[in-house]
């Protein structure tokens, strides 16, 4: 019992990194996406435009709200084999939003003219 709450303790503490890790990063790109986008960028799309700041920002929402979500879930005990896949999926989901927050970043910095 003791062991079991001793990895959960530790599960919780890499989760933890892992997130303030991937919201540093994002809040990093964002802000030289800022320094060198006009702040009125938009982003065309199918018959309208999305301005930058909320494509930007979907990033950084959802490693926190993953991180919000892991949280809730940390407060049950987990098993091994749950464990185990939380060391997988946490990493995993958020290099996906880093690579999606770079990806937004490069689109918004071309359709302002960065790349010109």
């Amino acid at each position: 019992m003791e062991g079991s709450i001793r990895l959960e303790k530790k599960t919780s503490n890499y989760l933890d990194v892992m997130c303030l890790f991937g919201v540093l990063v994002s809040l990093g790109i964002t802000t030289f996406v800022f320094m060198n986008a006009p702040l009125s960028a938009e982003v065309a799309y199918h018959g309208g435009s999305i301005p930058a700041v909320l494509l930007l920002l979907l990033s950084a929402l959802g490693i926190l709200l993953f991180w919000i979500s892991e949280r809730l879930l940390g407060t049950h005990p987990t098993r091994g084999q749950a464990r185990a896949l939380v060391f997988i999926s946490g990493p995993v989901t958020i290099l996906v939003c880093i690579s999606f927050q770079a990806f937004l970043a490069v689109i918004v910095l071309d359709e302002s003219g960065y790349f010109r």
